[in-house]
């Protein structure tokens, strides 16, 4: 139709147009629909062998341009199909690749909150023996330190320090497993 409506401008018709119509209609339909405007096209130009107007002038330059325009609107048909199929399963992977992404992340997400609330836990549950072994020397000093001769006081004395070191390295485990949930903030420090 459009090939009819431009015969103003060409004095034959264009087998440009033919492979636009099968390059359209294999973007929009697939391998199959470009190639039925394809044969379509040949078989039009076959009809319409005695009017240059209405054809590609077979009758003028003989079936080779026919041949070539068949050749090209199929190598076209097949291109644009097969870049069609491409884009569509990039796509489909691209999505696929976005949810196992997303379900990845949610993993890591519930991962990082059950280690937290198993440093949390862990850090609780530590604590309390030290408290206790931090008790028990002091209460070893306190009533029996008199008693005790220099070296053994040093020792109590030692076990009371590492206990306290400790529960400091525990509060500072706990300390640093809350700083994900905190949002930084940059700014220059001496």
């Amino acid at each position: 139709a459009a090939d009819i409506l431009l015969k103003n401008y060409f004095n034959e018709s264009s087998p440009g147009l033919f492979i636009a119509a099968a390059l359209i209609s294999a973007w929009y339909g697939g391998l199959g629909p470009g190639v039925v405007a394809v044969i379509l096209t040949v078989a039009l130009n076959l009809i319409f062998y005695s009017h240059p107007y209405l054809s590609m002038a077979v009758s003028v330059h003989g079936f080779e341009r026919l041949i070539i325009f068949a050749a090209v609107g199929l190598l076209v048909s097949w291109l644009t199909a097969r870049t069609r199929r491409s884009e569509r399963l990039l796509r489909r992977l691209s999505e696929d690749l976005e949810k196992q992404v997303e379900r990845r992340t949610t993993a890591l997400a519930e991962s990082n909150r059950r280690l937290e609330a198993f440093c949390y836990t862990l850090g609780h549950d530590l604590k309390a023996p030290l408290r206790s072994v931090q008790g028990f020397a002091q209460l070893l000093l306190s009533d029996h330190g008199p008693q005790l001769d220099s070296e053994s006081r040093e020792h109590v004395e030692r076990m009371r320090n590492s206990a306290e070191r400790m529960g400091r390295l525990i509060e500072d485990l706990l300390g640093y497993t809350e700083l994900e949930r905190t949002n930084f903030s940059r700014e220059p420090v001496d």
